[in-house]
């Protein structure tokens, strides 16, 4: 399960839950010899690279999106590492088969957690910054901390479903999951298989670099030399950017990656996912800053403006 908060000068918040994310958890086995290295957690950070937004890629193409989360707990008396990934339930069955690849013959235990649910705390501006540090009991928090994406996306909450996650947050109330997309379309922070479509979406040109989703310090998995030269060369023509169309449009009214097009008729970028009159579309940086419009059915067209999020490097900004 996965829900949303909605926060504001930590004393008014918003929450809601949904069917999106699910658990897996990555368990280290004790061996016969507590001094004796274990290598295979280093295996899966190789894989997963630093704690964040994590991108298995093959072919250069994202397979799926994923958050990860570091847990102690105590077995049999001895302290144990958990990893807990956090992925779109749509893809809980390919990321497992993806991440056993990479157990090879270690003793690593990769299993669901359908234990666990997941919420998001979230300002109620839209802003690169949250605020002051978050006020939860402790007690009953499996994970608690900021979304390691951009601080403008708030904070991250994992607790047994079990409990009341208005007990957790002091003076929270429940929001619509309606609210928590729209906040981070309009944001422009992608998620799920939706806005990342396995095999097909490009990390650098989904902006993963910015989301503390890519290590280049990290190595070596497929498509690692290209991805970081391509980097380094700055040589990124496209990018999934955050739109504002000039009406709202009903659900499932555009076809699939409709086509963006500039006033002159050419060819700007696609739609990926939208809600209402917000969206995420991959715009041509080329025609980024001109008045766009999108094809819909019968090919009637939608005035549409991307705009740069704050939270992007300054670079980006200008």
């Amino acid at each position: 399960m996965f829900g949303i908060f909605f926060k504001k000068n930590s004393k008014k918040s918003y929450n809601t839950r949904l069917k999106s994310n699910r658990f897996v958890s990555f368990k280290k086995k004790q061996r016969g010899k507590t001094e004796e290295k274990d290598r295979s957690l280093e295996l899966l950070n190789s894989a997963l690279g630093p704690e964040g937004c994590k991108v298995p890629i093959r072919k250069l193409r994202c397979c799926s999106s994923s958050l990860r989360w570091s847990r102690k707990t105590l077995n049999k008396n001895q302290e144990e590492l958990t990893i807990l990934l956090e992925c779109d339930a749509t893809l809980l069955d390919a990321v497992q088969k993806h991440l056993k690849v990479y157990k090879i013959r270690r003793k690593v235990g990769i299993t669901p957690c359908p234990d666990l649910s997941l919420w998001t705390i979230l300002p109620f501006e839209q802003s690169s910054k949250t605020g002051s540090a978050l006020e939860v009991n402790e007690k009953k928090v499996v994970v608690c901390t900021r979304d390691p994406r951009t601080d403008a996306m708030g904070w991250r909450l994992v607790l047994s479903k079990i409990d009341n996650p208005l007990d957790i947050v002091p003076e929270s109330h429940l929001g619509e999951i309606q609210d928590y997309h729209r906040y981070r379309y309009a944001i422009g922070i992608a998620e799920g298989v939706k806005d990342l479509p396995s095999g097909e979406a490009i990390p650098l040109e989904s902006n993963l670099v910015y989301m503390n989703g890519i290590s280049f310090t990290k190595g070596c998995y497929i498509g690692q030399e290209l991805t970081a030269r391509t980097h380094y060369t700055g040589v990124i023509r496209k990018r999934l950017m955050p739109v504002q169309l000039g009406n709202p449009l009903p659900p499932n009214s555009v076809p699939e990656k409709a086509q963006i097009v500039s006033e002159s008729g050419k060819s700007a970028g696609r739609l990926r996912s939208y809600m209402g009159d917000v969206g995420l579309a991959m715009i041509r940086l080329a025609f980024a800053n001109e008045p766009l419009q999108l094809r819909t059915a019968g090919d009637a067209r939608v005035q549409l403006k991307a705009s740069v999020p704050d939270w992007w490097p300054s670079e980006e900004n200008k």
